[in-house]
């Protein structure tokens, strides 16, 4: 056997670990937002939200920009590996103390006074992250996939059991709190033991000044990223209130679920994978084009399905009460699809050590979307779901691709044409599942009848076209691996 093929049976493994692990720990989160969403108002989600949306901002400082060094470069010391512990940690234990400081200020513009120590209590995870994810990019440097997805899935299905027994005693938002924060200690607390990786004392010999940048970049573009996320939740909870806050933020976590599922589980992976290519424009270009075109069809049947009967996967998950979050969801059903496509832009300026373009990037498009969003909330939240769908899913995401291959000194054309014929068979795909269902309406009081009807129609005549346009390559085109 060769060592290409060793390489090749290596990483699809290494992605399935990946792939499981992300689905089985966002069906395990999908399922105790489900029991939580009868239990819990939908007003206290909308409080979580609101201390979340400045929770994500700090994490950014804490959740990996600093280390993701020990991924990217080829070569790097023990030494260094320590001082970028060290700096990771005191960087969260900062992020900790600031979220206690802002959180009254916070609760103040929401006008909700529980926001003030829910905020200040998840501020506890800045610090834990900021320990903890060193030892997680170890694993990942090192290939240890299997670990960190059996170490995830653990820390979701204990921190989602304390919530549910926290949530039947009555604890309302601060069910959602201790499920925050008790999955970031559980898992904070394996990986280190796990890991094993490098520690020592800081030491003022070793040179950290490229490291700091390309760290310091890539915690810039996610400072700047962040307000360009989080603008549309900021915008909803202080300009039309909670409820509408929580029914936007389910859409949004639905919408978000190929994405999870994909880039989410295989960002570590091919990043190292594309990073030991930076040498190799040709195979950077075929590994990164070829990955694209297979998360693009992964993810196509679940927006498919999103835009064709969103009512399902609402009354599925989240009840009646919460009726109010399918035509948000219909509409981000766009950006659905386009989402994984445009979180891989990360993967090609972090791989060809381009954190700076990334972060100018970011500047420009994150100033784009919040003006499409200030435009948005003026007609409510589904107003803020058209800007995000229109403008992230299509216009920033197209800009974003691009510039990574330009980055990267690779042909954003080659990549594009390995798109168009999963482009067709979705198209494809959207309109004979319309007309069929319309053909062949189908009327159950059984909610699982219609899930198991309308999932059927559209996997089969979307799998039917991909062996009909694919043929003998269709084994070969579901592999992470060229």
């Amino acid at each position: 056997m060769t060592e290409s093929t060793n390489n090749q049976k290596t990483t699809n493994k290494n992605a399935s670990w990946s792939v499981f692990n992300q689905v089985a720990s966002y069906a395990t989160s999908l399922i105790f937002t489900a029991i939580l969403a009868r239990i819990v108002a939908p007003e206290d989600f909308g409080i979580f939200a609101m201390a979340m949306t400045v929770s994500a901002f700090f994490v950014i400082f804490a959740d990996g920009g600093m280390v993701w060094s020990i991924i990217q470069r080829q070569n790097i010391s023990n030494a260094e590996i320590a001082n970028l512990r060290w700096l990771n940690g005191g960087l969260g234990l900062l992020m900790t103390v600031l979220a206690v400081v802002v959180s009254p200020f916070v609760a103040a513009f929401y006008g909700y006074p529980e926001i003030t120590w829910v905020l200040a209590i998840l501020g506890v995870n800045f610090f834990l992250a900021g320990v903890s994810t060193p030892s997680i990019m170890w694993l990942k440097r090192q290939q240890r996939f299997k670990a960190i997805a059996l170490i995830d899935i653990f820390a979701t299905l204990a921190a989602g059991s304390i919530a549910v027994v926290s949530a039947f005693q009555g604890a309302g938002v601060w069910a959602l709190v201790v499920q925050a924060v008790s999955k970031v200690l559980i898992q904070g607390v394996l990986v280190t033991v796990v890991a094993r990786c490098p520690a020592g004392w800081f030491s003022r010999q070793v040179d950290m000044k490229n490291l700091t940048l390309f760290g310091s970049s890539l915690i810039a573009f996610g400072a700047v990223n962040y307000f360009a996320r989080n603008l549309d939740n900021v915008l909803i909870g202080a300009y039309i209130d909670a409820e509408s806050l929580a029914y936007y933020t389910r859409a949004y976590f639905l919408m978000t679920l190929p994405s999870m599922l994909t880039t989410g589980a295989l960002s570590g992976l091919l990043v190292s994978i594309l990073s030991r290519l930076q040498e190799q424009p040709d195979q950077l270009q075929k590994q990164y084009a070829h990955t694209l075109r297979f998360l693009f069809i992964i993810c196509a049947p679940i927006a498919i399905y999103f835009l064709l009967f969103p009512q399902d996967p609402i009354a599925l998950l989240y009840g009646e009460q919460w009726a109010d979050v399918v035509p948000l969801l219909q509409v981000l059903s766009l950006a659905c699809l386009t989402q994984p496509i445009h979180n891989t832009m990360g993967w090609l300026f972090t791989a060809a050590g381009k954190a700076g373009n990334m972060l100018r990037w970011g500047i420009g498009a994150s100033i784009a979307l919040s003006l499409s969003f200030a435009v948005g909330v003026q007609y409510g939240a589904i107003g803020v779901a058209v800007a995000y769908s229109l403008i992230m899913g299509i216009g920033l995401t197209i800009g974003a691709v691009w510039f990574a291959h330009h980055s990267a000194n690779i042909r954003f054309i080659d990549t594009c044409q390995q798109l168009v014929l999963p482009m067709m068979i979705t198209g494809l795909t959207i309109a004979l599942s319309y007309l069929l269902s319309q053909w062949l309406a189908f009327t159950t009081e059984y909610l699982w009848l219609a899930i198991l009807y309308h999932g059927s129609l559209i996997v089969g005549i979307y799998v039917v076209l991909l062996a009909a346009c694919y043929r003998g390559q269709l084994r070969r085109i579901l592999q992470v691996a060229v």
